[in-house]
């Protein structure tokens, strides 16, 4: 689960950079989230550039940004993540706890959510490569597109939260 929390993480940051979306708190929360892995791919460059952002909160707007340019000319970068450790704890929810058994299924349910996010990003994201489309419904499917990054963004930031309950429980 750690790790799974951890790629949350990078996901909001990712998005959050695309939409614009880095607020001082979302800066704040990533910081505490990156500073707490202990994986093994290190986040010290991440660390590095959110402090920056920190301290810097004007720049960090324009590190966003540049970001933001890079990322909107290629994929969606955004993908399904396995869970084994979640799907072996609803196969044996009934061993647990109610309360851990709350967890665990709120933590599937968030997860299948993020997953139709996924898919409805990556639907959008094809149907801007579709040369038939009028200029209004190509901004409609942007727009759309947009969205569906937002929401995903969202859902990430509390499947990390929900994680950490979980980790902790």
């Amino acid at each position: 689960m750690a790790e799974f929390r951890f790629r949350m993480a990078g996901v909001v940051f990712m998005l959050a950079c695309r939409a614009g979306a880095l607020t001082p708190e979302r800066i704040q929360w990533l910081i505490v989230e990156f500073d707490g892995y202990k994986g093994f791919a290190s986040p010290a460059g991440v660390l590095d550039a959110l402090r920056t952002m920190q301290e810097h909160p004007s720049e960090a707007k324009l590190v966003a940004k540049n970001f933001a340019a890079q990322l909107s000319q290629g994929s969606p970068g955004v993908k399904k993540y396995p869970t084994p450790a979640l799907e072996s704890g609803v196969a044996s929810v009934s061993l647990f706890r109610p309360d851990e058994q709350r967890l665990i299924l709120e933590m599937r349910t968030l997860v299948s959510n993020l997953e139709s996010a996924t898919d409805e990003a990556w639907r959008f994201f094809e149907m801007t490569f579709n040369s038939s489309l009028t200029p209004n419904d190509r901004r409609r499917v942007e727009i759309n597109l947009e969205t569906a990054y937002s929401q995903i963004a969202q859902l990430c930031e509390r499947i990390a939260k929900h994680a950490a309950l979980t980790i902790s429980a």
